[in-house]
């Protein structure tokens, strides 16, 4: 049996499209930042980090690194939110959405 279910939206608040690229991004980016950073401070260089135009290595890049990805996270969360409420704002006048879903416990929240 299928455990998703549809849902037919007309529209979705941005808030809720920011929450989404924002959760998406900083649960992929920061975890990358955090192992670039490791890998930093053992003089492996898989993106390199720069400060000032110097290359960041040893303990700095373990505390650098997360952070730049952090603000990447960010910055990327604006821009492509942005773009993608937009883009379903122009969809939505012309046709209903139909995601796939898992319901969640439908406990209230307070």
């Amino acid at each position: 049996m299928d455990e998703f279910h549809s849902l037919t939206l007309k529209k979705i608040s941005a808030g809720s499209l920011y929450r989404i690229h924002l959760l998406g991004l900083l649960c992929s980016l920061v975890p990358f930042g955090v192992f670039n950073g490791i890998l930093g401070a053992i003089g492996i260089t898989l993106i390199t980090i720069r400060w000032n135009g110097e290359i960041v290595h040893g303990f700095p890049a373990l505390i650098f690194s997360p952070l730049l990805f952090l603000l990447l996270a960010l910055i990327l969360t604006a821009v492509i939110g942005s773009l993608s409420w937009l883009g379903l704002w122009i969809y939505g006048q012309f046709r209903e959405l139909t995601l796939r879903v898992v319901p969640g416990n439908n406990k209230p929240q307070k």
